[in-house]
C-alpha cells in the first residue's frame, strides 16, 4: 500500500481542504495483461519479507477471497485459510461458496466462531472516530487481527481494476498504520504491478457488459440493482480471464445481511426517539443497521465530499 500516496487537499496535506477532496496518487501503477499470477507471486514474496508466518488468509465466500486463495495456492505458498462465522451463523449464506471452492481444490480451511453484536454498541463509535471510518464492515474486518494472536492476517480487499479506491475502505489502512500490526488489508493492492495486471482484461470484459456511469443518479432502484449485478459479472469474468477460477455467488453478498435482518427487528423496538432518525429517509438504505451503525456515525466524521484519483508528475 505504500506505493499509493493519499491525503487531504491538493498538496496531500494531512488536513481537509475547503472542498473536502481526498486525493489518491496512483502514479506508480503499471498496466499489463495476462501476468496476474506472476505478479501475485511477487506480491506474496514482498509480504513474506515484511511480515512473519504463519499467513492467515481471512476469507469470505466472495470472489475476491477465492482469488486471493488461488494466488497463494497456485504459487505453492504456505498459508492457512480462515473464515469468521458471525454470531451463530448470521453470515452462513455468505460463506457457502468458500466451502465449495476449497473443497473442490482440496484446500483446507477453518471456521472461527466470533461475536460482534455487543461490539457494535461498545466499540464501534470509538473506532469510527479514531480512524475516520463510518463502516461497520471495516470495523469487523479490523477485529480479525485481534482474534488471531500470531502470524499475519491477510484480507483480499476488493479488486479495483479501473483504479478506484474508497476512503472508507482506507479506514483499514489507517488502522494498520496506527496499530503497526501484522495485517494486510488489501492483498490485491500490495504492489502496483499486481493491481495493474487486471486492467486490460477488465477493459475487454467491460466492453461486453458496459454501462453508462453518468446515468447512475437518474436510475431507479431496479436499474441500480441491475447495475450492481453487471459490475459483479464484469469482475467475475475479469478474474476468469486473468487466470483465477472463482465461483461467483448467485447473489452478491456483503456478509452482513444477517446483521441487518437482526437489527431491523431489534432496533425498531428498542430505539425510542424514532423521530430523530427521520433525517435519514433520503439515504440509500433504510435498514436500521445502516441508519444506526453507519449514517449516524458519519454525521460525526470528517469525510470527503468526493475522491480524486490523480497521476502526479514525477
Amino acid at each position: 500500500m505504500e506505493w499509493i500516496r493519499h491525503g487531504w487537499g491538493k498538496e496531500y496535506s494531512t488536513c481537509p481542504d475547503e472542498h473536502r477532496q481526498y486525493y489518491i496518487d496512483i502514479s506508480d501503477i503499471k498496466f499489463t495483461s495476462g501476468e496476474s499470477l506472476y505478479h501475485a507471486k511477487f506480491a506474496i514474496e514482498q509480504i513474506k519479507k515484511r511480515y512473519p508466518p504463519p499467513y492467515y488468509l481471512a476469507a469470505s465466500g466472495g470472489i475476491d477471497s477465492q482469488a486471493m486463495i488461488w494466488a497463494w495456492y497456485t504459487n505453492n505458498e504456505d498459508f492457512k485459510v480462515v473464515s469468521f462465522r458471525y454470531d451463530g451463523g448470521l453470515n452462513d449464506h455468505d460463506i457457502q461458496n468458500l466451502k465449495l471452492f476449497c473443497d473442490f481444490y482440496k484446500i483446507s480451511y477453518q471456521f472461527i466462531e466470533s461475536s460482534f453484536l455487543t461490539s457494535f454498541d461498545n466499540d464501534l463509535t470509538e473506532w469510527s472516530l479514531k480512524y475516520n471510518c463510518e463502516s461497520p464492515q471495516m470495523f469487523v474486518y479490523s477485529k480479525f487481527r485481534d482474534l488471531i494472536t500470531d502470524g499475519t492476517v491477510i484480507l483480499s480487499g476488493e479488486l479495483y481494476p479501473s483504479v478506484g479506491l474508497s476512503y472508507t475502505s482506507l479506514g483499514l489502512e489507517r488502522y494498520r498504520l496506527d496499530t503497526n500490526s501484522n495485517f494486510v488489508p488489501f492483498f490485491f493492492m500490495t504492489t502496483p504491478h499486481l493491481l495493474g495486471s487486471f486492467y486490460y482484461d477488465y477493459q475487454i470484459v467491460n466492453e461486453i457488459y458496459k454501462f453508462n456511469k453518468d446515468d447512475m443518479p437518474l436510475w431507479d432502484g431496479a436499474e441500480r440493482e441491475h447495475m450492481k449485478k453487471n459490475i459483479y459479472k464484469i469482475k467475475s469474468r475479469t478474474y476468469w480471464l486473468s487466470g483465477y477460477p472463482v465461483i461467483p455467488q448467485k447473489t452478491k453478498y456483503s456478509g452482513f445481511e444477517g446483521y441487518k435482518d437482526y437489527f431491523d427487528k431489534v432496533l425498531k423496538v428498542s430505539i425510542k426517539d424514532k423521530a430523530k432518525y427521520l433525517n435519514y429517509t433520503t439515504y440509500p438504505s433504510q435498514r436500521m443497521f445502516d441508519i444506526y451503525y453507519r449514517y449516524r456515525l458519519a454525521d460525526n466524521l470528517t469525510l470527503p465530499k468526493r475522491i480524486v484519483v490523480v497521476k502526479k508528475e514525477q
